[in-house]
């Protein structure tokens, strides 16, 4: 289970998502709600240019209501307006430090290699909210993606001294493990971000491949079923779910994952189906009953690889 802080803080833009579940319930029945609840109620429908309406509508209204200009701003940002949100965020700092506000402005600026900026907000965030791992978090994403390697698992690790249960600390240390070369430490982070957070499939994927690094196959395995039951339309989890039970010596159980590719990639499953059959016969015993049905199934597998095949090469000319 994620931390009460965590929910409401793993990215820049969930504070939004927090009001919308909140308030979402109470919108249709009340339909005469201020400018800041239709909002956060057209927010919660994925209507962003609604939503932008409504919050510079109770920005104009009460200009020191901060979280309408806060939800302005990561609608804003969502909409890939950074410009618009980053003045928004400016607006709230000039007067409030609000540690949310802070941390997504630092996100902006370090983005723009506005360095000195960026270290002065992300130090003002974790001032004003010491209790919080998100700033100090934030901050070690955007040492990482300057290279700054040794600075970013400081921040991290302070984070999780903060909120030793944060699913996106653990995460992004084990991101950063990967960067450094220790398999072995990012294989356990991502253990450990998968124990906070159940429903946060980056970091299953990322045990998955991990594991896979680090020949664990069997943990592989579980972890990337556990991502593609998060998501079941990433194909390419089943394709790896079906390369891992290859590596096992299963290919039967290969060739399922290879079916659920094949659905919906013409051509490409049924190749790859073919391949798994191919390998399943070869390694039954020539004896063995099932060998037949195999081969019944493999020569049918080709055919409808031939006919995909030539029906993709036509509609591509």
């Amino acid at each position: 289970m994620r931390s009460p802080r965590d929910r409401s803080r793993l990215l820049p833009t969930t504070a939004i998502a927090v009001a919308v579940v909140a308030s979402a319930a109470g919108c249709a029945s009340h339909p005469g709600l201020g400018p800041y609840n239709r909002g956060v109620a057209h927010q919660a429908a994925g209507e962003l240019p609604d939503a932008i309406r409504a919050y510079k509508e109770a920005v104009e209204l009460e200009p020191g209501l901060v979280r309408a200009r806060f939800n302005l701003a990561t609608a804003l940002e969502r909409q890939d307006k950074t410009d618009r949100a980053r003045a928004e965020y400016e607006a709230i700092v000039e007067t409030n430090e609000h540690a949310p506000s802070l941390t997504n402005l630092a996100r902006i600026v370090g983005a723009a290699s506005e360095d000195g900026l960026a270290r002065e907000l992300f130090a003002r965030a974790a001032e004003a909210d010491p209790d919080s791992a998100y700033p100090r978090v934030y901050a070690g994403l955007w040492h990482q993606s300057a290279g700054r390697l040794q600075e970013a698992s400081a921040e991290l690790e302070a984070a999780l001294e903060i909120e030793p249960d944060s699913a996106l600390a653990h995460f992004r240390i084990g991101r950063l493990r990967e960067a450094q070369g220790r398999d072995d430490d990012a294989l356990a982070a991502f253990r450990r971000a998968t124990a906070a957070d159940g429903d946060r499939i980056e970091a299953w994927i990322a045990l998955g491949r991990a594991a896979r690094r680090t020949e664990n196959t069997r943990e592989a395995i579980r972890a990337l079923q556990r991502a593609f039951a998060l998501d079941l339309g990433r194909d390419e989890l089943a394709k790896e779910i079906g390369d891992l039970h290859l590596d096992a010596g299963d290919p039967a159980t290969a060739i399922v994952h290879y079916r659920v590719v094949g659905d919906d990639v013409p051509g490409v499953g049924e190749a790859r189906l073919v391949a798994a059959l191919r390998l399943a016969i070869a390694l039954v015993p020539e004896d063995d009953e099932a060998r037949a049905a195999l081969q019944a199934r493999l020569e049918t597998a080709e055919a409808d690889a031939a006919l995909a095949g030539a029906a993709f090469r036509e509609d591509a000319q």
